[in-house]
């Protein structure tokens, strides 16, 4: 746990196989602030698709999704 209450936990993992890669991530950081009304929290799902079908040519698709909730003072 770090300054202010602040957490941070991240999962990844990957997989290549036959010229398809694939890397997938979830992410989750929350935080207490530094001052009254200042806690935030976020949420990131991810993930990588790359085809390589020979040395020339790859061709990928990355996609990202977050959510975060915060505080105003």
């Amino acid at each position: 746990m770090g300054s202010f209450g602040t957490r941070e936990a991240t999962l990844v993992a990957g997989r290549e196989s036959e010229g398809w890669s694939q890397n997938y991530v979830v992410s989750h950081q929350y935080s207490e602030g530094y001052r009254d009304h200042a806690r935030a929290e976020k949420m990131v799902l991810g993930g990588k698709w790359v085809y390589q079908p020979d040395a020339r040519w790859k061709v990928g698709v990355i996609a990202r999704v977050s959510q975060t909730d915060a505080q105003e003072a």
